[in-house]
């Protein structure tokens, strides 16, 4: 392994609602040493425990944030019902939402409003997928992949959107799929453009590399996707958190690393795996 070639995606790592979600936390905890967070602000532990050592704290519950004190809204955002509990509580709310995310909860919220069975492609529970139904009315159905419309009846019309985080093949195929239930099918692309870069991205290197090194959370969503991809065009995929996971025998009789990383992985996590494949050399 004595040339060996480390490629790291061009877009890997932090995307730009997970980079504004942890500069709002940095910025809140300068100005005051205890802010409060409703769960984890991105899927990545080690970025999570840093802030925890600087003033952030994570509750689970609206209940649990003391009446009139700051609390961040995490970049997966949260439901109707908690912001509004959080107001009855008069707490200083710092919106962290991800745009992207933002905007999926305002396209669920229209399509309701229009009178539309609305149809969520995710994972019915995910943070993101739960605060963007909180939107979209009782009524609205969170489907996985065409086989949840198995047994599915017809609908007037239909308003199709998706998590940010999901494929956009898939959700193509979904929305084909759909046809078959309504003749007025409405859809609204809410896939993320930095989640279709990336996944392109890593789907292309895994091709080309003899090992594919995922850096992300393991609950993250995005970074299990890349992984998925990953593991189609090379065999030799790995989903890591942080580089100490790396066994000494998956570099072995390999001449070419590729890695990718998910949107909640910070470049330092990055620069640690590149360093310790350096280090096995």
């Amino acid at each position: 392994m004595s040339k060996q070639k480390i490629i790291v995606a061009k877009n890997a790592g932090f995307c730009f609602g997970v980079n504004r979600a942890v500069k709002m936390a940095e910025k809140e905890l300068k100005r005051k040493k205890l802010v409060y967070c409703l769960g984890a602000l991105i899927h990545n532990p080690q970025v999570v425990q840093d802030l925890e050592q600087k003033g952030f704290k994570v509750v689970k519950k609206a209940t649990e944030v003391p009446e009139g004190q700051k609390v961040l809204i995490r970049s997966h955002g949260v439901t109707k019902e908690i912001i509004e509990e959080l107001r009855k509580r008069e707490a200083k709310i710092i919106d962290a939402t991800c745009p992207f995310v933002k905007r999926a909860q305002l396209v669920a919220e229209k399509f309701a409003k229009e009178g539309l069975q609305v149809i969520i492609f995710g994972d019915p529970e995910h943070a993101e997928v739960v605060g963007i139904k909180s939107y979209a009315g009782k009524n609205a159905l969170v489907v996985r992949d065409e086989r949840d419309l198995k047994g599915m009846g017809a609908f007037s019309k239909i308003g199709l959107l998706s998590q940010t985080t999901h494929k956009k093949e898939n959700f193509q195929k979904l929305a084909s799929a759909l046809l078959a239930h309504t003749d007025d099918l409405h859809i609204i692309n809410t896939i993320c453009s930095d989640t279709a870069i990336k996944q392109a991205e890593a789907k292309e290197l895994a091709k080309k590399v003899d090992l594919m090194l995922v850096i992300g959370g393991k609950e993250s969503s995005n970074t299990k996707k890349l992984f998925q991809l990953s593991k189609k065009g090379c065999e030799k995929a790995y989903h890591i958190e942080v580089a100490d996971e790396i066994k000494p025998q998956w570099l072995e009789g390999v001449e070419e690393v590729g890695i990718a990383a998910g949107a909640s992985t910070p470049e330092k996590s990055i620069r640690a795996v590149v360093k310790k494949i350096k280090e096995s050399i």
